[in-house]
């Protein structure tokens, strides 16, 4: 009998232990071409998925992925263009996207190799001065394949736990956020 406890604590713990491994590598990943963005008091932070295509001049083998060499190596240029093509703004104009940190999503391991990723996860936030002010959400930056054209965005007001989903596509890139 206290082998088959001491056998179901090993167990417990050593699934508790591969959770803690596990979770923190898919806490910063959204499914692609998904999005949230969650408004706590002043701030605004996003989660979104944004595929390689749609950035030029980072895929310097051409194969329509990027490697983790690529992505260290433009790293600087990818953060611009995200800075550059998703925008929040209110009435006073665009707000700065704070605290920006990516993430390649990339594919499964094969041994040594990893498949290179198809998208970039993002996390930030921006921050706005009066919460009473109406607030817009624009996204320009969308892949080269059909599947890579939209966007699907919840947003969520924690205050007063208002939510609203919206779907963004190159014709219709703007929103102006109502939540109820």
């Amino acid at each position: 009998m206290k082998f088959i406890s001491k056998y179901a604590l090993i167990m417990v713990i050593g699934i508790a232990l591969s959770a803690l491994i596990v979770l923190p590598n898919q806490a910063h990943t959204v499914q692609a071409q998904q999005g949230t963005l969650d408004i706590i008091g002043n701030d605004v932070f996003i989660m979104l998925s944004v595929p390689v295509s749609a950035f030029k001049n980072i895929d310097d083998d051409h194969d329509g992925n990027i490697s983790q060499e690529e992505f260290d190596f433009h790293q600087s240029l990818i953060e611009n263009t995200i800075k550059k093509h998703i925008i929040l703004r209110d009435t006073t104009g665009a707000l700065a996207l704070q605290d920006l940190l990516l993430k390649s999503i990339l594919g499964h391991s094969h041994g040594r190799k990893t498949e290179p990723a198809l998208q970039l996860s993002l996390t930030g936030k921006f921050t706005f001065k009066d919460i009473y002010l109406p607030l817009t959400f624009q996204v320009d930056l969308f892949g080269k394949h059909v599947k890579e054209k939209s966007f699907k965005i919840t947003a969520t007001r924690k205050r007063d736990n208002a939510e609203q989903a919206f779907e963004l596509t190159p014709q219709y890139s703007l929103q102006q956020l109502q939540l109820k």
